[in-house]
């Protein structure tokens, strides 16, 4: 697995842990607004602000991703 790909895999288990973790105390809405500002806020604070990355919206749809999986999966 090169990387790229294990970057996106990571974003995606965050994503998806983040959810998890929100969702035993807060409604699944507000659990999937967590993983999309959580999304954000790397890419655009760690990433960009504070230059400890490569900033890439790539990212922020595969966090957000992982949290739109483990809902679905979450509701069924």
């Amino acid at each position: 697995m090169n990387r790229i790909q294990k970057d996106k895999l990571l974003h995606f288990i965050c994503g998806t842990y983040i959810y998890l973790i929100a969702s035993v105390l807060l409604t699944s809405m507000l659990s999937i607004l967590l993983v999309i500002i959580a999304g954000f806020a790397k890419e655009f604070i760690w990433d960009k602000w504070l230059d400890r990355g490569f900033f890439e919206w790539m990212d922020i749809i595969y966090t957000i991703t992982g949290g739109v999986v483990a809902m679905i999966l979450s509701l069924v």
